[in-house]
């Protein structure tokens, strides 16, 4: 089965690795580490990315990074190569498994998140094992292994990225409101930014109704859901337009940030900044547009849950 590469915003990577342990990934916070020893950054990456490495190596002796004599070599001769040559993300595709997480690149994300890349080139590894039923690298695989001192200075620099690169979220325009889709933007902008939009266009009134339950998937009444963001529209249309927005906000949730670092699950947990500022957007609409209904407007994931959910289906219809 051949598989398309497709391009994916950076930041989606820690979206999507936010698990039942808060952030998945600390290997990848490792390897920023050493990046930013070998710029004089700090003086202990090198260190943890060694130990780190030792230790998967002897958890997984048969992964083909295992046979590098030299791992830390290895990485700069890559960091090196991206000083050189830029990032080549086209040629170079970070490979996912069948579920969208990574499964091959992490040193390459590294660089991309500490180069500020703002998107790469991804594959789909269709015929993958499930790597996160073998090895995850949350903060208890590092807690069992490293010091406190150490998984302190990880969590700080975890911490500081998620800061340093807003958090991503998607949002929605349902068709009642895309008449007014200039006005609705420019109120989102006072409360994210965008990075970037996608119209689809639905030619049968039973298509957009399906698509609408396709988004309300985890949602046990998403066939009410459906009707609701169809009232008060033209029911003769020949074409339903939806727009899909990839969003960012910086607002730093402590209670959120605290959990996420503290093995906690925050997938369902609602972050209030989201919250409000739909509530707020949704009132703002609601004095421009005829016809608003409740919820017949504009839609925003509300939490971690809902946003790595839309984050999966707005790469298969819009990538």
């Amino acid at each position: 089965m051949d598989v398309t590469p497709f391009e994916r915003i950076v930041d989606a990577f820690l979206l999507q690795e936010i698990g039942e342990e808060g952030f998945n990934r600390y290997d990848i916070i490792v390897r920023i580490l050493a990046i930013e020893e070998h710029y004089n950054k700090n003086s202990v990456g090198f260190d943890l990315y060694n130990k780190m490495q030792k230790l998967r190596f002897e958890q997984k002796p048969t992964i083909k990074e295992a046979k590098n004599k030299d791992s830390l070599q290895k990485f700069m001769e890559l960091i090196h190569s991206v000083e050189k040559n830029g990032y080549l993300s086209s040629k170079y595709p970070i490979e996912l498994n069948y579920n969208g997480r990574l499964q091959n690149g992490s040193h390459r994300l590294a660089l991309a998140l500490y180069n500020n890349v703002q998107y790469v080139i991804c594959d789909d590894i269709v015929d993958s094992y499930d790597f996160y039923q073998q090895v995850q690298y949350g903060l208890s695989w590092f807690v069992e292994r490293f010091t406190i001192k150490e998984c302190n200075f990880i969590v700080q620099r975890m911490r500081k990225l998620f800061y340093e690169r807003g958090k991503i979220a998607y949002a929605i325009i349902w068709p009642p409101a895309c008449k007014y889709i200039c006005d609705i933007e420019n109120i989102m902008l006072e409360f994210f930014t965008i990075d970037q939009c996608r119209k689809l266009e639905f030619f049968d009134r039973n298509d957009v109704h399906a698509f609408i339950e396709e988004v309300y998937a985890i949602d046990s009444y998403r066939a009410v859901r459906a009707e609701e963001k169809l009232s008060g529209d033209d029911e003769t249309k020949k074409i339903y337009e939806v727009y899909l927005y990839q969003i960012r906000y910086y607002y730093d949730d402590p209670v959120v940030e605290r959990s996420i670092s503290e093995l906690m699950d925050v997938r369902y947990q609602t972050i209030e900044y989201i919250r409000i500022s739909k509530n707020l957007i949704r009132h703002r609409i609601q004095a421009i547009m005829k016809n608003y209904r409740f919820d017949n407007a504009f839609h925003c994931g509300q939490s971690f849950y809902e946003n790595i959910f839309l984050q999966q289906l707005y790469e298969r219809y819009c990538i």
